[in-house]
């Protein structure tokens, strides 16, 4: 994944009030104008990937996707050159992230990137507190550890209670779960018979049963 086209492609169907890119998109209110958002793709077997995405009013201006403790800025054009995404990483993104990755890491390409973004890449790293680690052959790669950090913020974000019609979406969600949990465990024990697995799974069905009644 080109992660560069993959944030502008998403920022452009959420500004244009489309589905996003993914099978299903939850956020979590980090700020007046940073949600993290977390979104699973429609191609089974993919990891959710987190993403930080940067908001004024109904507009997208951009987002920082976090990727195996690599990270990924893009601002939509409009609002570039105003500090948005320094000011996002430095107050809210970046101590975010560190609470639960010490150590982060980004890299810049002169091959996916024209000049002058990648000088702006990396003077934008370096105010927000990356270090370069080595710079050579096309590539700048970068890191900030945040262990060295004299002081630091923790951001938890902002509870929002559920609506009804999410409450519904997840007692489908785990309805669907324990039904092919069901499948699976009456599979292994109608065809190998009862074995530890088939009992954990048939388990788990039962729980998942009270447990969707809590929702």
């Amino acid at each position: 994944m080109q992660q560069d086209r993959y944030i502008r492609t998403l920022l452009e169907q959420l500004n244009n009030n489309k589905s996003p890119l993914g099978f299903h998109i939850v956020t979590r209110k980090l700020s007046e104008k940073i949600w993290l958002a977390r979104i699973w793709s429609s191609e089974q077997n993919n990891c959710p990937l987190d993403i930080y995405l940067l908001k004024e009013g109904p507009d997208y201006m951009g987002a920082v996707l976090e990727r195996d403790t690599e990270l990924f800025a893009y601002s939509v054009p409009t609002f570039r050159r105003k500090g948005i995404v320094k000011m996002a990483l430095k107050e809210i993104i970046l101590p975010h992230l560190l609470a639960r990755n010490p150590i982060l890491r980004t890299t810049l390409s002169r091959s996916l990137v024209s000049e002058k973004m990648y000088i702006a890449g990396k003077h934008l790293a370096l105010a927000v507190g990356f270090e370069i680690l080595k710079e050579e052959n096309g590539q700048c790669r970068m890191l900030l550890d945040g262990t060295t950090l004299q002081k630091r913020v923790f951001v938890q974000g902002e509870n929002i209670q559920l609506t009804p019609e999410e409450k519904k979406t997840i007692k489908n969600y785990i309805g669907k779960s324990g039904l092919y949990m069901s499948i699976a465990q009456c599979m292994l024990e109608y065809r190998e018979g009862r074995s530890p697995l088939s009992e954990d799974l048939l388990e788990i069905v039962r729980n998942l049963s009270i447990q969707i009644q809590k929702v």
